[in-house]
């Protein structure tokens, strides 16, 4: 006879998660005290105090309430960011206030530091730690400021007139072993559950910044210390069953190892270093009233339309009257910029999608075999880094060459990806923040609008602007200077590269300028393998549009450069595509070895879908493969990074595994019937889980584990 498997208890889990991560908050503040920032910790100190003392009284009047607590986490959370901004502003950071996408403004390095941080959270809550469909309540808040919390079911029974005003919540009703919670994120309680390391997060992500990690590098440390840090959340998610526990402070000291690495490596330089496209870029915004108020003149000037020239001379009238100020044309020229660089944010991303992304320089020029998809004497690359990362070029083209000892792909061309985006502005009324009376008064608008066709031909046809130019001439010299130390054997390396812009009108369908602009690659390349490159004068060239009415507005400017034309003699096309196979040197037997590898959409949610798909779908895939075969098979799932965690009993096991698969909850939903739930809960018990995940961790900690350990338990 077994242990009965311990119950769930969602509300528990969210009230220790809860308190441990406010906990590590505060105490992380402790130790940044600051002149600047001591006014934000007594904040955090006080109001901690306040609320876990609020709390012990409360229990005495109700033991299911924990709002004490929860209700301090908004300013907690809120003073520790105001600590973070003040801390790095040294360092050279503009930043002061959480921007989550770049169409709520402009996202600068230390805000995407914590977007990609709580991207990596939010995949974390997805994937292991699923938790119950919750509860729906009602609050009421009556005159005197008190509330009361109601099951919906009970608030639609007994109406209470006397209340000031009421709204909903979701979250889990409390019992014997914990408070009523009440959820931050009620359609994903994972993400309250997950922001027990969020303060640790965001301290990471203040190193990276301080200590200017480059991107690739800072994303690895975010998910090195997810990875650490997960082992106390296993230890609150299964109340004690595996993990690691004592999370303060011992989450502290897994912290401090990563930040240490980080200064021991990248502990030379402090601050930011000024990327190479930002320190070529001037503000050709209007940022004083007065400048604004000269470009409206002009386009006064320009207009006959009566009712477009009386629109404009009430903007006018409100500039001179003094209703509008600078801090208005800051507003205007922040809005602008915003949309243009989230436009050119989304062209970027979708125009080298499909296109390889290399960690390094030193990667493409030594084993761009691996990243050819067909023979070719050409391998184009997205975003390839340069400078020591302090820039990247859009689009870089390599030739295959061969040099005494072996093959390389040397640089040849580089092209930079511009959109081009037309503002339109005006005037709208906005209430003001005074709160005794409905006042409203003028606010600038900048609205997304098509180029016209006098733009477009002088974007298209003209030479790239002086930034333009003295962008792409800085990245070739890096590039060339890079290659030159990478390669110091080759006989004849590029002096100089071939240069151009892409641009487009950002006001397009993004499917068709995208089929065009892999024709324009296309005929790029053959250009440059038979050497038709004209590197003499400016030279624009047009893909032609299946629509002649509508034609697209893509355009490849190549300005003059004298480009390495000596060197496509030399170029040397790969015969054969090199494939890697995983199971090439496995010798036969009667086992069935499956790969199972899912691929992610480049969305907000594309990791943890990929993760519920693969479970999904593989769990299907082992059912099929069970049934077809005509002898008795034994299923084996091997876990190499402990999401299916050996526990103290193997009904608890079980327990947390079901509740990763999520068929329970599958059902209750009515997502699937009781008679496939049942096939699924029998295929899923008869498969066998092996977990790998501490012999891996040994492995790549460079322990004394070994490979040949791992290869043991598997045949095993």
């Amino acid at each position: 006879m077994g242990f009965r498997p311990r119950t769930f208890q969602p509300n528990a889990v969210l009230q220790s998660a809860i308190y441990s991560g406010l906990a590590a908050l505060a105490r992380l503040s402790r130790g940044r005290i600051r002149s600047t920032t001591k006014k934000h910790y007594k904040s955090i100190d006080t109001n901690w105090r306040k609320a876990w003392t609020d709390w012990e009284e409360s229990m005495m009047m109700d033991p299911y309430d924990y709002s004490s607590i929860q209700n301090a986490e908004p300013n907690l959370r809120g003073a520790f960011f105001k600590i973070l901004w003040q801390t790095t502003k040294r360092y050279g950071n503009t930043e002061t206030k959480r921007v989550y996408s770049w169409r709520e403004g402009t996202v600068g390095p230390l805000n995407a530091l914590l977007n990609y941080a709580g991207a990596r959270l939010r995949d974390l809550a997805l994937t292991y730690y699923p938790f119950p469909q919750p509860v729906e309540y009602e609050v009421r808040v009556y005159p005197n400021k008190t509330t009361k919390v109601f099951p919906k079911n009970v608030a639609k029974k007994y109406p209470d007139p006397n209340t000031d005003k009421t709204y909903t919540k979701a979250g889990y009703p409390g019992n014997q072993h914990g408070p009523r919670i009440l959820l931050a994120h009620p359609t994903l309680p994972g993400l309250d559950f997950v922001d027990m390391i969020r303060a640790h997060l965001i301290e990471l992500c203040k190193h990276c910044f301080i200590y200017d990690v480059p991107r690739m590098e800072a994303h690895r440390y975010i998910r090195l210390l997810i990875h650490r840090l997960r082992l106390y959340l296993d230890w609150v998610y299964t109340q004690g069953m595996t993990g690691k526990k004592n999370f303060n402070p011992e989450s502290d000291k897994e912290l401090r190892e990563v930040v240490q690495e980080i200064q021991a490596f990248y502990g030379k330089h402090v601050g930011r270093r000024e990327s190479v496209t930002r320190k070529n870029e001037s503000d050709q915004l209007p940022d004083t009233i007065t400048k604004v108020k000269t470009q409206i003149v002009r386009h006064l000037n320009k207009t006959k339309d009566e009712d477009e020239r009386k629109r404009i001379q009430e903007i006018l009238d409100h500039i001179d009257t003094g209703t509008l100020k600078d801090k208005d044309a800051e507003k205007l020229k922040e809005q602008v910029l915003s949309l243009s660089q989230q436009e050119g944010s989304d062209w970027h991303r979708i125009l080298l999608s499909d296109l390889h992304h290399p960690a390094s320089l030193k990667q493409v020029v030594f084993v761009g075999d691996k990243m050819l998809e067909e023979p070719s004497p050409v391998l184009i690359v997205g975003e390839l880094p340069v400078g020591k990362r302090t820039g990247q070029i859009d689009i870089t083209f390599f030739l295959r060459r061969e040099i005494p000892g072996r093959t390389i792909f040397t640089p040849m061309l580089i092209l930079e990806i511009k959109s081009k985006t037309g503002f339109n502005f005006n005037l709208y009324s906005v209430r003001t923040r005074n709160k005794n009376k409905k006042d409203y008064g003028p606010r600038f608008h900048a609205s997304k609008r098509r180029l016209s066709k006098d733009e477009w031909d002088t974007i298209s046809k003209a030479m790239p602007s002086k930034n333009t130019t003295t962008q792409l001439d800085a990245y070739e010299k890096l590039l060339v200077q890079e290659y030159k130390s990478l390669v110091p054997s080759d006989p004849t390396p590029p002096e100089a590269l071939w240069k151009g812009v892409v641009v487009l009108d950002s006001d397009q369908d993004p499917l068709e300028v995208f089929d065009a602009f892999q024709d324009l690659l296309a005929n790029l390349t053959m250009g440059l393998v038979n050497d038709m490159i004209d590197s003499t004068s400016l030279t624009s060239y047009i893909p032609d549009s299946d629509v002649p009415k509508k034609p697209l507005r893509l355009a490849l400017v190549l300005t003059p450069s004298k480009g390495p034309s000596e060197l496509i003699r030399e170029m040397k096309p790969s015969e054969t595509i090199m494939a890697e196979d995983p199971f090439s040197e496995r010798v036969k037997d009667e086992r069935i070895v499956t790969l199972y590898v899912s691929i992610p959409s480049a969305t907000s949610s594309g990791n943890a879908a990929a993760w519920m798909s693969r479970n999904w779908h593989l769990l299907h895939h082992l059912r099929e493969c069970k049934e077809t075969s005509t002898k008795k098979t034994q299923i084996f799932w091997v876990d190499l990074i402990g999401a299916f965690k050996e526990l103290d009993t193997e009904n608890n096991k079980k327990q947390l595994i079901k509740r990763r698969f999520g068929l329970d909850e599958l059902l209750k939903e009515g997502k699937i019937t009781k008679r496939f739930h049942r096939q699924l809960n029998t295929s899923l018990n008869s498969i066998k889980f092996v977990d790998l995940s501490h012999e891996i961790d040994r492995l790549l900690s460079n322990n004394s584990s070994e490979f040949s350990n791992i290869i043991d338990i598997i045949q095993s």
